[in-house]
C-alpha cells in the first residue's frame, strides 16, 4: 500500500526549522535574501558591465551554499528517518 505523504514531502517538511537557521546564519535579513536572489538570476555578464561581478559572485556564491545545506539536510533526513524498512 502506498503511504498517503510522500516520504521525501515528510523529510522536507521536517527540515523546515533547519531550512530557517541557515537561511538566518547565511543572509540575516530578508533584503539581503532578496539581493543574492537577484544576482542569482542576472547574467554574469550583466554584473560585469554594471562593474557588480565581486558581489554577483559572492551573492550567488551564498545563495548555491543555502541550497546545498538545505538539499543535504532534507536528503539525510529521508534517508536516515523516512525510507521504507525491508524495501
Amino acid at each position: 500500500m502506498e503511504p498517503l505523504i510522500n516520504p521525501w514531502f515528510k523529510a522536507a517538511a521536517a527540515c523546515v526549522p533547519l531550512y530557517y537557521l541557515f537561511w538566518k546564519s547565511i543572509f540575516g535579513s530578508l533584503d539581503d535574501f532578496f539581493e543574492a536572489l537577484r544576482y542569482w538570476f542576472q547574467p554574469e555578464w550583466l554584473s560585469v558591465l554594471r562593474g557588480e561581478f565581486t558581489e554577483d559572485f559572492y551573492a550567488s556564491l551564498r545563495m548555491l551554499f543555502f541550497l546545498v545545506l538545505c538539499g543535504g539536510s532534507t536528503y539525510l533526513a529521508y534517508s536516515k528517518f523516512f525510507t521504507p524498512v525491508g524495501g
